[in-house]
């Protein structure tokens, strides 16, 4: 199964482009770029944030899907989640973070652009109006319940035990938004 959903926006260099495209495979898409003092001109990405080698004069950051949708966002965090294998905390303790110093990222981290991360964000809630303003602009469609449903699944899980009871946990998120929980 495909991990990356149909997604309708991504960021490139810290830009948010709209997604024009999807390979048929949904592995890459063309997005349109707008540089200063060139033409509008649409790129092919891989959706693993790689740049295709028919495109090496274009070195942008690496890309980021941004969900459009409930379902989208809710697969988005599903299978990013599952494909990092465990729960974002601080060093040493069993308290969750949005970002941890090894790189892991809970269910919202993964929705926070590097270029709206705060170290401040730590220890505040999904509701909080900090992290909906790092979060908002790009997920305007998005219910914001459901962020907080997502973070819950992330953060109730038990040591050693993460991705069944995750799993578990967003089987029930899906229940509860009428959403489809599709196996990984």
């Amino acid at each position: 199964m495909n991990i990356y959903p149909k997604l309708r926006y991504a960021t490139i260099g810290g830009s948010i482009v709209t997604i024009q495209n999807h390979s048929e495979d949904n592995t890459q898409f063309i997005a349109m770029m707008e540089t200063q003092g060139y033409e509008p001109m649409g790129l092919v990405y891989n959706l693993d944030g790689k740049i295709p080698t028919e495109h090496p004069q274009h070195p942008f950051d690496l890309v980021t899907a941004l969900p459009a949708t409930d379902q989208e966002a809710f697969d988005f965090v599903l299978y990013t989640l599952l494909r990092q294998g465990q729960r974002s905390v601080a060093t040493g303790t069993s308290v969750c973070q949005y970002r941890n110093p090894i790189g892991l990222k809970c269910a919202v981290g993964h929705m926070i652009p590097d270029d709206q991360y705060n170290p401040e964000l730590e220890g505040r809630t999904t509701s909080s109006e900090m992290v909906m303003d790092a979060i908002d602009h790009q997920f305007v469609d998005v219910n914001k319940w459901l962020l907080h449903d997502m973070q819950r699944a992330h953060d109730d899980t038990a040591y050693g035990h993460f991705k069944s009871d995750f799993i578990y946990n967003m089987k029930r998120t899906a229940t509860n938004f009428n959403l489809e929980y599709k196996d990984a």
